[in-house]
């Protein structure tokens, strides 16, 4: 028998419980840099989908990401939203974050990866 995950890792008990019975959480997208990098996404994700919509903010975003994954198959929308993201840096950085940090320290990559997006994608 297999533990369940949420049971075999530490600090886990905490965990809040979400699902279509329990109520939606609301966003607070009113700070600068959320409102910034809001839009910077919603910028790319319009770009790839080739339309709009009036609802602002993050509820917008996510009718955006309806229509993504309604428009197109599970590959095709993986690969669009792959593309979005990569979008969204310098090219530069995505040719040496690999060479200077993912090949020779995995484990610090990963780390590092959940630290950044922990701090800057509060949004998302």
């Amino acid at each position: 028998r297999h533990t369940p995950l949420h049971m075999s890792v530490p600090g886990t008990a905490a965990w809040k419980h979400a699902g279509p019975e329990t109520d939606k959480p609301e966003y607070n997208d009113s700070g600068l840099f959320d409102k910034t990098a809001l839009n910077v996404f919603r910028t790319a994700m319009v770009k790839s989908l080739g339309e709009d919509v009036e609802t602002e903010g993050y509820a917008g975003l996510m009718e955006l990401a309806l229509k993504l994954n309604a428009k197109f198959d599970a590959e095709h929308t993986r690969r669009r939203t792959r593309t979005i993201l990569v979008s969204l840096f310098p090219p530069f950085i995505m040719k040496l974050f690999p060479l200077m940090f993912a090949e020779p320290f995995p484990a610090f990559s990963a780390k590092l990866n959940c630290v950044i997006t922990a701090a800057t994608s509060k949004w998302l």
